[in-house]
């Protein structure tokens, strides 16, 4: 009797599992959402004038501010969607307005020391907007003391 209580078990798993795997819901994620191409024609190009700075020494506390200058020097004008620091200890601060061709303009990035520790820091804010080579990655380093 045990072996047929198994052997009903084994059964019943087995169909559960052939009947489980033919109605599985099937992928449809590529079918139900496009796929959309970004529409490049209204990208600009954007020079920086670094997007690599070293702060050098400062003391564990500091607020050290560090700007990434830029210059729209395309043709459409340029609009920042976003700019996101790597982490918490950093705040970035952006102008909201579009920047013409020939216009200039910067990122400011803020890192606060406190509590962090010493030793070597690198760290990198992503900007994001309607130019070509979008997102693009500034970086900031140095070492706290």
């Amino acid at each position: 009797m045990k072996q047929f209580s198994f052997l009903s078990f084994v059964f019943v798993c087995v169909l559960c599992g052939i009947f489980a795997c033919e109605s599985a819901p099937k992928n449809t994620t590529q079918e139900s959402a496009p796929i959309v191409a970004k529409d490049t024609s209204n990208y600009t190009q954007i020079r920086w004038t670094q997007t690599e700075k070293n702060f050098g020494k400062r003391k564990e506390g500091d607020v050290v501010t560090i700007v990434f200058e830029f210059e729209n020097v395309g043709n459409k004008a340029f609009a920042i969607e976003s700019v996101r620091p790597s982490c918490g200890c950093t705040i970035a601060e952006y102008p909201k307005e579009a920047f013409q061709p020939k216009q200039k303009g910067s990122i400011i990035a803020k890192y606060d020391s406190k509590n962090r520790g010493n030793g070597m820091i690198k760290k990198n804010v992503l900007v994001t907007g309607n130019a070509i080579g979008t997102p693009f990655s500034l970086t900031f380093e140095g070492v706290i003391q």
